[in-house]
């Protein structure tokens, strides 16, 4: 195995985290997976194990942190490749996880991927837009959890993930260091519109230096049936416009 994979685990145990048995071999194999499908699709440029195991495993690991354990169902906005959504979902076995993922081959690579690693009993993939599955009564408020990484700017971000979380649940927006600061006061405007709570923020650094930072936001009350608008309208028309 390659030694990058022996430090993720070590980068994970110095941030208290551990993976369960299986879950280290199911991280290789989903970076295998997506090298393949590199040469059909762009799922990333990121691809060499080294790279791979910290840049996206562990930046989605790192998400742990700020998620409950508590076994309620997690659903990722906008998976792509599988990171964050089929990540958490190799390392923690009980949890139940729905990808959203509008474009068509990006989710049937996550298909393909959920039946290779042996997930397809407890993961789903959703080849919809985010505002239709946030509209739909069998997703609207059902999930202890929502995460997005790399989808849209902070307020569209919110407006497709806080309507699928249910009151006490919370949202995990994985954000790079130099949008941050403004993410943050945008949080603070925009969530209270959409049932979210005061945001946190968590910095991090991954072991190669690179910054990251998590955008906490709890739920406190229902979403307004009116949110999500239409497809589309978060990005053209976001609520901190």
């Amino acid at each position: 195995m390659d030694p990058a994979w022996s430090g993720l685990q070590a980068a994970l145990a110095a941030a208290g985290l551990s993976l369960p048995g299986g879950a280290l071999e199911g991280l290789v194999a989903l970076h295998d997976l997506v090298q393949a499908a590199g040469e059909r699709q762009n799922l990333t440029r990121i691809t060499t194990p080294a790279d791979w195991a910290e840049k996206h495993a562990l930046d989605a690991l790192l998400g742990l942190m700020c998620l409950p354990d508590d076994g309620d169902p997690l659903v990722d906005v906008g998976s792509g490749g599988g990171v964050p959504g089929l990540v958490l979902a190799l390392a923690r076995p009980a949890w139940r996880v729905t990808l959203v993922e509008s474009e068509r081959r990006k989710a049937e690579f996550l298909e393909e991927a959920c039946q290779a690693l042996g997930l397809a009993d407890r993961v789903v993939v959703r080849a919809e837009r985010a505002e239709r599955v946030g509209r739909d009564p069998t997703a609207r408020e059902r999930h202890g959890a929502s995460v997005a990484r790399a989808v849209a700017a902070v307020a569209p971000c919110l407006e497709l993930t806080l309507p699928l979380v249910r009151v006490g649940g919370r949202v995990v927006l994985y954000r790079g260091p130099s949008e941050a600061a403004g993410d943050l006061e945008v949080a603070r405007r925009v969530a209270p519109l959409l049932g979210g709570g005061a945001p946190t923020l968590h910095a991090l650094a991954l072991p190669s230096g690179a910054r990251r930072a998590l955008l906490v936001v709890p739920k406190v009350a229902a979403t307004p049936d009116r949110f999500p608008r239409r497809e589309g309208i978060p990005t053209k028309r976001p609520l901190d416009g």
